[in-house]
Formats: structure tokens, sequence, C-alpha cells
């Protein structure tokens, strides 16, 4: 059997580290989201132990003011965090004392980081195929290169996809649009910590994929000039509707839904590969040759 003299000098530590409030301590695990907007009001999911119905609060900080826990058991509760005046990290400590007074509070060294609030006010391009696969820029404020990071596209109504951002500085990100079941505009706004969303969004189009079945005529000479009628669909009048030669793209002029004009730039003699594109970004992917032949000198 244990000393009794051990057994008390056990309690002593309890009590002590409990503050001699109570047998069992009160103690932060975890926290989920760990981040979220300088604004406020996001809502944090607390793990830990004996926490107490009616009478936890949690505090932001080295502040006096406490924000009332919402109490799922004694290992769960979850608090709304409060707007702050700076960015950065702030412990996040709890209390089951209802007076919650200062020196009520656990000190488990949980750190909750205040970001600034992304918005969005831009993207190019603003349309892409419904087959997705878009790479979509972003331009605003407040983006980070966080893993937490993400775009969300609400495809239908409460069908929302959420895609990972590419960081590329505070006011510029990428994400590349999902496939689409339908044609027509969504919304897009972006998160820092998967939870809180901007709310400042923009909005993308998706529209029928482009396609070349042929083109006339398919060989031109290497000096470039020559005009093309390139029959498919889905064709779109914007300025960004183009040609591309192998790399070289060509800018293309709008006759109607199947057909556009294209004119040549020059090219070494061979075989081109011509794909067609109405936002500058994706192109169609059927393979169509176009021959380009050196002009021949004729001595007299």
């Amino acid at each position: 059997m244990m000393p009794k003299l051990e057994i008390i000098c056990r309690i002593l530590i309890l009590l002590i580290a409990c503050g001699f409030r109570e047998l069992s301590c009160v103690n932060v695990f975890n926290i989920n989201p760990s981040k979220g907007p300088q604004t406020g009001g996001t809502e944090v999911t607390i793990s830990g132990s004996d926490f107490h119905r009616g009478k936890t609060s949690c505090r932001f900080g080295s502040g006096t003011s406490t924000e009332t826990a919402l109490f799922f058991s004694d290992s769960k509760i979850s608090c709304v965090s409060p707007p702050s005046a700076d960015l950065g990290a702030v412990s996040l400590e709890v209390s089951i004392d209802s007076s919650a007074s200062l020196d009520s509070f656990t000190n488990s060294g949980v750190f909750f980081f205040y970001q600034a609030f992304p918005s969005v006010n831009s993207l190019q391009p603003s349309a892409g195929p419904q087959l997705g696969g878009t790479q979509i820029t972003l331009k605003g404020d407040g983006f980070e290169n966080d893993q937490d990071s993400f775009c969300r596209f609400l495809l239908a109504e409460n069908n929302y996809i959420a895609v990972p951002t590419r960081w590329l500085g505070p006011s510029e990100i990428i994400c590349t649009s999902p496939t689409s079941d339908n044609v027509g505009l969504v919304t897009i706004d972006v998160t820092n910590n998967a939870l809180d969303f901007s709310v400042t969004s923009v909005f993308f189009a998706y529209r029928l994929p482009e396609s070349i079945g042929f083109i006339v005529p398919s060989l031109g000479p290497i000096l470039g000039g020559t005009n093309i009628s390139v029959y498919g669909r889905n064709f779109v009048n914007s300025d960004s509707l183009a040609c591309k030669f192998g790399n070289i793209i060509a800018k293309a002029n709008f006759v109607n839904e199947s057909c556009i004009i294209c004119f040549s730039p020059s090219l070494s003699e061979g075989i081109w590969i011509v794909e067609v594109s109405n936002n500058l970004v994706d192109f169609s992917n059927n393979l169509v040759d176009f021959k380009v032949y050196a002009l021949i000198d004729i001595e007299e």
C-alpha cells in the first residue's frame, strides 16, 4: 500500500496545481482552428479536460475581457474569438470559475493566431470551360501563405467546392477551377483558415468547352499572314479569343459560335498544331495540323 504521507503529498500537489478550487484540473490540450481573422467571429473548438457546464469561459490574450463558452462535454467546448487590435499570436486559456478572475484561468500555453481578413476584388480569367482546370488569378488583400487557405466555388445552392490556393503574395493567389455540372455564373470567395470566408466575392462563368473540327486552308507559307477559317464549336466573342500555333498565340476574329478567323504568324517550315481558346488560358486539345512551307525562289 502507498504510505499515508505520500498520499497526503500527492493530494497537496494536486490542490496547489488546481488553485485549491477542485480536485480535478481544467486544462487546454488543443484548439481548432488555431487561427482566424482580426475582425473576430471565429468559432474555436477547444479540447481539454474537466470543463464544467454553465460556468466555463475563455480568454483570448492577456486582457480582462472573457468569452462565455458553449459546453459540449467535460472535454470539449467552443468559444467565439473577439476582435483584436493586433495581428499575431495570443494565448487562449480557460476558466471554470464563475467569477472568471484573472488568476482562475489555465496556463496551458495554447495560442490562437489573429490574421488579416482576406478580401478579393478581381480575377483573371473571368470565365473558363465547364470541364474545370482553369488557372484563375485572384487579386485582393490579406491572403496568407497557409495550408488552410482555400478558394470556395458556389456551384449550386448549398453546393460548395473548396480548392487550395497557390500563394503569389498578400494581394495575389491562384486557384484551379473544379469541374461543374452546369454552365453559368458562380461565386468565388477566399479563406485563410478553412472556416471564415471573405465577405467579398467575385463571379466566374462556366462555359461549354471550345473545340476545333477543321481549318481552311490547312497550309501556308513561313512568312505568315495566311487567313485561316477555323471551324468548331462554342467560340465566344471576346477580347481573349485566340488561336495558338504550337506555343505562339495569335488573336482571333469572331464570326459566329462555330467559326473564327486567325492569321498565321511567321513560322518555321513544318507541321504546327493549332488550338483555340476563349480566355487565353485554356486551349482546346484537338491536335489540328497546319502545314508551313518554305517559299521557292524562281530564277529568271
